[in-house]
């Protein structure tokens, strides 16, 4: 922040006097230490690491394909497994993937009118295959999230009902929901 706002002199007293020293405090808080603090800004802005300061490693934190192979119960890995052609799909949209971009260019009011769907098989297309998915991954993922909190807290009896009822509404409305719930919940859960 500091290095992007250095131009901007309306952001000085903001940036040194609050930003900075926030996310500095924040920074030792969570345990990152002053020595790799220096060695990602040598990293990310090229400036010289002080005499007597070691360079640390720093372990690039892994997109969500690699988090994957990294996990160990096999519950969970066969389910992220499954949701992740559908993170794929949705985050193709940022990340101009060529098959979001041809579906990006029919949706488009610039496009010429000979050239793409009609309003309403454009609004048909772009609910069926980006509102409606986006809107059902994300209930599906926060109910799974919510049946690996109850994972580690069995014994609350309140937490494992309300997460069984929502799997109960989903599993029978989605099959990607029902395959999460086969491939993990169920094996966390009572069976519904």
């Amino acid at each position: 922040m500091r290095e992007e706002c250095i131009n901007l002199p309306r952001f000085d007293d903001y940036v040194n006097k609050v930003a900075v020293p926030s996310y500095d405090e924040m920074r030792k808080l969570i345990g990152v230490t002053d020595a790799e603090k220096l060695t990602i800004e040598s990293d990310e802005l090229g400036t010289q690491m002080p005499a007597g300061v070691k360079r640390e490693v720093i372990v690039e934190f892994p997109p969500p394909g690699k988090v994957i192979d990294r996990i160990v119960n096999l519950d969970q890995k066969g389910m992220l497994e499954r949701l992740y052609p559908e993170y794929q799909w949705l985050c193709s949209f940022a990340h101009g993937d060529q098959n979001a971009s041809i579906l990006r260019t029919a949706l488009d009011d610039r496009t010429p009118a000979s050239a793409r769907p009609s309003p309403g098989a454009r609004e048909d297309v772009f609910q069926r295959q980006i509102a409606e998915d986006s809107v059902l991954y994300s209930a599906i993922c926060a109910v799974q999230v919510a049946t690996e909190v109850a994972s580690i807290y069995s014994g609350d009896i309140e937490l494992m009902a309300k997460v069984t009822s929502a799997w109960t509404r989903l599993s029978g409305f989605s099959f990607l929901a029902r395959s999460v719930w086969e491939r993990r919940a169920s094996k966390v859960l009572p069976l519904i």
